[in-house]
């Protein structure tokens, strides 16, 4: 038997009979404690240590990718933007410094586990001892998994946050080199539907495939809590990929910025973690079949603009629904298709 199962693209979004407010004004397009439900990817070409606080300052959560010399006051940060900054480590790297070494914590950490195959029994091993030695000490995000059944397994761990898809990144090779993919929209419904059968299920986070506002909205409406994002945020001017001008000429983030305010074609180096020059840098090649991608993006726009016209595209899905809050839009909404 052949499972039917729905992208993004495949789903629409039906409003309400009648949606009792004034103007999409009255939508809250985010927590009730303030948090915008978006995630910048943990991506060299995304996050660096030159843009991740002024990230945050924007509002956008951060996972502050692997391989990259930490800044001295992150975990200062960590406190003060409490749930919002969390730092990538790879399977071997959090083994060895929290549950070899057992690091004492004197405040909380977020860590996500960083691993493109969040089925390895490793991923359930580690989260389930991290989550035993530290408790809340640790927030822990994990992942990626492609399957329902893996987010009721790895909820058992007591893991705080699940990243759900596999092979749908805009520069991801995985799924056209391996066959191996599980519809996101569908993984989404169906996983949340297994969160709300149990006592304490982690946050749901919606990663790959996100190509558009409309693409992170509809996450938000099968149920993600969070969208995180990597190409939307590279076309950004303050994204951290390597600028160029007419493809060719490489500049400096200060006179990017100039040649965007004249207009003049701009972009920027996006790569996956797993595309060449990545493993080049982390020393993989030859050791591994790359599984992704290095391409130009046209810069598009100022990451406030993006985050103000997104927040602003949310309002409206929710003010069509009759959803005043965030928490009554995400998962709560009607869905169809036109797919036979």
């Amino acid at each position: 038997m052949i499972k039917t199962a729905y992208h993004y693209d495949d789903l629409m979004i039906l409003p309400a009979l009648e949606a009792h407010l004034n103007s999409r004004t009255d939508c809250i397009p985010h927590y009730a404690s303030g948090q915008l439900p978006f995630f910048a990817a943990p991506m060299s070409t995304v996050v660096a240590q030159q843009n991740y606080q002024f990230f945050l300052e924007q509002g956008l959560n951060v996972c502050f990718p692997r391989y990259q010399n930490l800044p001295p006051n992150f975990f200062d940060l960590q406190k003060q933007y409490k749930g919002r900054l969390f730092l990538a480590m790879d399977l071997e790297e959090f083994n060895k410094e929290f549950l070899v070494l057992g690091k004492k914590l004197n405040r909380q950490h977020a860590i996500l586990i960083d691993t493109a195959n969040g089925h390895l029994q490793r991923v359930y091993e580690l989260c389930l001892a991290a989550k035993k030695e530290y408790g809340q000490q640790m927030l822990l995000m994990a992942g990626n998994i492609g399957h329902p059944q893996t987010f009721e397994r790895l909820a058992e761990t007591g893991v705080d946050y699940l990243r759900l898809g596999i092979g749908g990144g805009r520069n991801c090779n995985t799924s056209s080199f391996t066959g191996v993919h599980y519809p996101l929209a569908s993984l989404i419904i169906e996983s949340r539907k297994l969160a709300q059968q149990l006592p304490k299920a982690p946050k749901i986070i919606a990663d790959g495939g996100i190509g558009s506002y409309a693409n992170a909205i509809m996450a938000l409406a099968c149920g993600a809590d969070y969208v995180m994002m990597g190409s939307l945020i590279n076309q950004a001017l303050e994204s951290a990929g390597q600028n160029y001008l007419f493809k060719q000429i490489p500049l400096s983030q200060k006179l990017a910025k100039l040649a965007f305010r004249l207009g003049l074609p701009l972009y920027k180096e996006y790569k996956a973690l797993h595309s060449r020059p990545a493993s080049a840098q982390q020393g993989l090649i030859g050791r591994r079949a790359v599984e992704g991608r290095r391409s130009l993006q046209k810069v598009q726009y100022q990451l406030p603009d993006f985050l103000f016209n997104l927040g602003s595209y949310l309002q409206s899905a929710m003010s069509y629904t009759g959803k005043i809050h965030l928490e009554d839009f995400i998962g709560q909404v009607e869905l169809i298709t036109d797919q036979r």
